[in-house]
């Protein structure tokens, strides 16, 4: 990971190297940002778990409605040879 060098900020980004270590603890920059890093990563992993479920619910709510769809023709063909039959 390339280091950041707090010179190298932006004059309203650049903070003092002092409020730095009281922001880092105390520890390198790059390691501090690899541990949020290391936070964030299972944040990660379970909007993708999430992702998923809701993929799922999409998926069988999809279904649902082409099963009532199927259900709906079946009812108006009956109904439709029934009229016919009636008719004839």
């Amino acid at each position: 990971m390339a280091r950041i060098k707090i010179e190298d900020l932006p004059k309203d980004m650049k903070i003092s190297k002092n409020d730095m270590r009281k922001i880092t603890g105390g520890t390198d920059l790059g390691t501090y940002l690899e541990g949020l890093e290391d936070q964030l990563n299972p944040v990660g992993d379970d909007a993708q778990l999430g992702n998923i479920d809701m993929q799922n619910a999409l998926q069988k709510q999809q279904q649902t409605i082409q099963m009532m769809s199927n259900i709906s023709k079946v009812l108006h063909d009956t109904s439709m040879s029934v009229i016919r039959k009636m008719g004839g």
